[in-house]
């Protein structure tokens, strides 16, 4: 009887902890991916941490000129 309460605990205990390392409904090999290309994990979801800021004309899709990398 003993046994049993002592597993009972010990799989609450995995599945709390499991709870608590949430990663975003991403899988663990995705999320380290994500962390690679600079996205950080926060209360509202994965966010993408630029060191500048990336601007655009008003109502256009395409990146400045000024903006681009020089490849």
């Amino acid at each position: 009887m003993l046994k049993k309460v002592l597993i009972s605990t010990l799989i609450l205990v995995m599945v709390s902890l499991s709870a608590c390392m949430s990663l975003g409904n991403v899988s663990y090999k995705q999320a380290r991916m994500l962390k690679q290309e600079g996205f950080i994990l926060s209360d509202e979801g994965w966010t993408l941490a630029l060191p500048e800021r990336l601007l655009f004309g008003f109502d256009e899709y395409a990146i400045q000129n000024n903006q681009k990398k020089n490849a």
